[in-house]
């Protein structure tokens, strides 16, 4: 079972740590590395573009996929898997939002694919 809502308004805190998650209603079965991905991808709404917000979010991704396998390990297709599982979810963003004429939105989507797509070697790099 995957979340599919990974985001920080659905975590809850109790006494500044995370004791849990709300809002389950888009779990489904699906591939393992799909929420952590969605986590990663969602971090990218504020800026895709300037050097400084790459390095920070790459660091991002190599402490949350540190912390993940800490507990759970990744295969090595699970890892080669993961900037195309994150462009599959801007993709789909991009057309959820084309949907319903939202072109800011779906700009955004499109460019976060590319920001993802041009960031594979480092992905990979850091999460390896």
């Amino acid at each position: 079972m995957i979340y599919r809502d990974v985001h920080f308004g659905n975590f809850l805190f109790f006494e500044g740590k995370l004791s849990g998650y709300i809002d389950f209603d888009l779990s489904q079965r699906n591939i393992g590395i799909f929420d952590i991905c969605y986590f990663l991808t969602g971090l990218l709404a504020e800026e895709t573009d300037d050097a400084f917000a790459k390095t920070e979010w790459l660091e991002t991704v190599k402490s949350v996929f540190a912390g993940y396998e800490s507990i759970i390990r990744l295969s090595d297709k699970e890892k080669n898997a993961i900037p195309c599982v994150m462009e599959c979810i801007e993709i789909l963003f991009a057309a959820y939002f084309i949907s319903i004429r939202d072109i800011s939105c779906a700009n955004h989507a499109y460019d976060a694919f590319h920001f993802i797509q041009n960031c594979e070697d480092d992905i990979l790099n850091v999460i390896s």
